[in-house]
């Protein structure tokens, strides 16, 4: 997204008329041809599924990171972006409401967080979400396509995350109308060579990792990483600026394939209890098995 968000925020999750159904198509992002920062335009379908997270209240907002939709009613971030929130108390509190905000075709999409998922260790938390925005008969859902391939050292990446033009707050949700009254943020993307591999972790990130060299700025923590294909196999974990760019770690998503989780929307649509193993990108999820207590990561043979 580029500009200013508009919308209406139902008070409740939206719920299908008869006869209509969800549809739900998968993204790619492939890396750009050439290291550096780009603007993602406002039509672009990847809008749809790289989210702002948000904490509202009290007609306000302060942007907390990035998320992405690789289910419908289910988004990654990272833990650290949203360990304040953690709980039911701290989700159900009226002055710290969790939201995350896309933008897709022109219409606005309010997410609501009811729940979070995290593991024991790393940086990558799992959020259920119900949609507060009526969606069109003919609307088709997109989230990001997964998968588990640790890359390869020279091989081209690319950080996707939302940075808010006015990160000290910003008057979103008129109570009345419940009408999104303004929301500007952008979306950025980088493309960089993967410089680092941490398949058993590294310093401040104790779950397998890898560094790239790629801009990540502030708000974009929890957004996505693509590799050369252009699947999601990271999220950002962090970025450190050095001379002439930045270097951005990003946590692989492992261990998070095999939480159990419960998607609160649409009721049924993913079942009671969910993997994201479940709706990876073919034969991907072959590539990673369970051992005892811990991950094994079976290459890919090329």
């Amino acid at each position: 997204m580029s500009g200013t968000i508009h919308g209406t925020v139902l008070g409740a999750p939206f719920s299908f008329p008869s006869g209509q159904t969800l549809k739900v198509n998968s993204i790619l992002v492939p890396p750009q041809p050439e290291d550096g920062v780009i603007l993602i335009k406002s039509d672009n379908l990847i809008n749809g599924p790289v989210l702002a997270l948000w904490c509202t209240g009290d007609g306000t907002g302060h942007q907390r990171g990035s998320a992405f939709l690789v289910a419908p009613g289910v988004a990654v971030t990272a833990h650290h972006v949203i360990q304040d929130y953690e709980g039911k108390e701290g989700l159900l509190r009226a002055d710290a409401e969790l939201v995350a905000f896309g933008q897709q075709g022109g219409l606005g999409l309010t997410w609501i967080v009811r729940s979070i998922v995290t593991p024991e260790a790393g940086d990558v938390a799992l959020l259920m979400m119900d949609l507060h925005t009526a969606l069109p008969e003919d609307f088709s859902l997109y989230v990001f396509e997964l998968g588990a391939r640790l890359p390869r050292v020279g091989e081209r990446g690319t950080v996707l995350g939302i940075r808010s033009n006015l990160p000290d707050g910003v008057n979103m949700l008129d109570d009345k109308s419940r009408h999104l009254g303004k929301l500007e943020a952008a979306t950025i993307a980088s493309s960089g060579p993967i410089i680092d591999l941490y398949p058993l972790g590294r310093p401040m990130i104790d779950t397998p990792c890898f560094s790239l060299e790629a801009t990540a700025l502030g708000g974009m923590s929890g957004g996505p990483v693509f590799d050369a294909r252009g699947l999601v196999i990271g999220m950002i974990s962090s970025s450190v600026a050095i001379e002439g760019g930045y270097v951005s770690t990003a946590s692989l998503l492992w261990q998070s394939l095999w939480f159990e989780i419960g998607p609160t929307w649409p009721s049924g649509f993913l079942g009671e209890k969910f993997r994201l193993r479940d709706v990876m990108f073919p034969p991907e999820a072959d590539y990673v098995r369970t051992e005892g207590d811990g991950l094994v990561y079976v290459d890919r043979p090329d």
